[in-house]
């Protein structure tokens, strides 16, 4: 049986968010609604837990493990905005998109060159100017200029 997402927050205007952001009913249905759907997705994403050898170096590991540590970030961040810290929640909305770009980057790539991957599985980091510089050279100058990587 499907659960009807109530909360008016999902749909809602930014411009609307701003004006009214003293709607604490609203805050607080979006935080459990936000919560139960990440658990969700969690126990989604859990299954795979054991399916990856511990010394696998694989594109499909990597972007799982990248994929859970987005979703334990986003868990994080309700439990952030909950304690009203909406401050330390907008830095961890970066970290999240950079880790998932990431994972982009790794399935995009691996397809000719896994470098970027093995690198990463060596410790080193893969700054996320290497995913920028990907996008562009692989979508196009005016794709980058329009999407939400180049901002």
């Amino acid at each position: 049986m499907k659960k009807e997402i109530k909360s008016g927050l999902w749909t809602q205007k930014f411009k609307d968010v701003v004006k009214y952001p003293y709607d604490y009913e609203s805050q607080e249905l979006f935080l459990k609604e936000a919560s139960s759907i990440l658990n969700k997705v969690f126990k989604y994403y859990d299954k795979y837990f054991l399916k990856f050898r511990l010394n696998e170096r694989s594109k499909e590991k990597a972007i799982w493990m990248l994929h859970m540590d987005a979703l334990d970030t986003l868990r994080d961040c309700v439990f952030l905005l909950d304690k009203k810290k909406h401050r330390t929640v907008g830095k961890l909305f970066r970290d999240i998109t950079e880790v998932l770009d990431l994972a982009t980057l790794f399935w995009w790539e691996c397809k000719k060159h896994p470098t970027n991957l093995n690198k990463w599985y060596d410790n080193e980091i893969i700054p996320h100017r290497i995913f920028r510089q990907y996008i562009k050279k692989a979508k196009g100058e005016s794709f980058y200029k329009t999407s939400v990587v180049s901002q």
